[in-house]
């Protein structure tokens, strides 16, 4: 079959979970191309041909088309038509306005929908007139985990039979790390004791405020510690005792050595389709604190140390209770990181054939 795969979301800057998705997916894609052959859509070439590895049975095909555009609602099609493949796969939610072939779409989460004050006018109204709508009538639609699957089907109107969890990966740079490399991190960011990291980004939903208040009641109680935000650029915090550092621009690698090297990271988003930072910091053994949410219980299982949704106070309890204690976090965390090595892109991919495989055998349709 031939499947145009919509890579404009890749660039050299982009680094938030759905490039990662994209970029997981397209290189394991590349060693393994199941038969099929691909166009893939790129506003970055150099960096979709790297992760390709040339192979013949890829075709790259430059575009200028920004993802998430006005733009990109009378581009895209232009394209499809011209191109004319058998299947559009998108790592993303934004589908094309109009299509002659079949539709493979990505819904990574609803968030959209639960927190609309965070996203532009555009984006709100596309969800309601494009999104839901092309969702229900897509020959497929893709997500990370069950947990987002059924809510798709529930709030979106998708078929259950139409929508399947392709999962995630974990990059190879997030493992345990050496004394070396954490204490190299650790100097470039001045910490000379015990401390936490917070992950996430200024969004509302991701709630890295509350993170950092449950780090000021637990320094108002004498941890004289550090809490390390990353992916909080521009976030105002709220004022209170206790050391707060900022980490921008890290690495993949230079996350991992600081996540290696922490009593624990702190997770306090209020909703996710999978939850794909925690994963990471439990590859890396450290212990996670987060609050329970469904989606977080199917992935994480047991791994994580996990807290009623919103109780900032106990989230300070649990983050005393590791610092007091950091053996109780690193045993948790041993687990953890065995269940997280089941999360590969490989095993993504594979999914990702599957469905491939499924909609040619039906003619555009997922066959049995």
């Amino acid at each position: 079959m031939r499947i145009l795969f919509d890579a404009r979301v890749l660039d050299s800057t982009a680094r938030h979970g759905i490039a990662r998705h994209a970029a997981g997916l397209l290189r394991e894609l590349g060693r393994r191309p199941g038969g099929h052959q691909y166009l893939v859509l790129a506003r970055d070439q150099q960096m979709v041909s790297r992760l390709i590895g040339g192979r013949p049975d890829f075709e790259v095909v430059a575009s200028g088309l920004k993802p998430y555009s006005p733009a990109e609602l009378l581009g895209l099609p232009l394209v499809l038509f011209r191109l004319r493949p058998e299947l559009y796969y998108s790592p993303t939610f934004m589908p094309p306005l109009l299509s002659p072939c079949p539709l493979a779409l990505t819904i990574h989460d609803l968030i959209h929908l639960d927190f609309r004050a965070d996203y532009p006018l555009s984006r709100r109204l596309a969800w309601q007139g494009l999104i839901g709508p092309r969702a229900r009538r897509a020959a497929a639609v893709l997500t990370g985990s069950r947990t987002a699957a059924d809510q798709i089907s529930r709030r979106l109107g998708v078929a259950q039979e139409r929508i399947e969890v392709v999962g995630h990966g974990l990059e190879a740079a997030f493992r345990v790390r050496s004394e070396g490399e954490v204490e190299s991190v650790r100097a470039a960011l001045g910490l000379a004791g015990p401390y936490f990291v917070a992950l996430g980004n200024p969004r509302r939903h991701k709630n890295l405020a509350g993170a950092v208040r449950a780090f000021q009641i637990l320094a108002g109680r004498g941890f004289s510690g550090a809490l390390v935000l990353v992916g909080a650029g521009g976030l105002e915090l709220p004022d209170g005792p206790g050391r707060i550092v900022r980490a921008a621009g890290l690495s993949d690698d230079e996350l991992a050595a600081l996540l290696s090297g922490a009593l624990a990271a702190v997770f306090p988003s209020l909703a996710e389709g999978f939850g794909l930072p925690p994963l990471e910091a439990l590859a890396c053994g450290c212990p996670v604190i987060a609050f329970d949410l469904p989606v977080l219980r199917e992935v994480l299982g047991q791994a994580a140390f996990l807290t009623p949704l919103g109780r900032t106070e106990a989230l300070a309890e649990l983050m005393g209770r590791l610092a007091a204690d950091p053996g109780l976090g690193r045993a948790r965390a041993e687990a953890g990181r065995l269940a997280a090595a089941e999360h590969t892109w490989d095993r993504a991919a594979g999914r990702l054939r599957r469905v491939f495989d499924r909609l040619e055998a039906g003619g555009g349709r997922l066959a049995p």
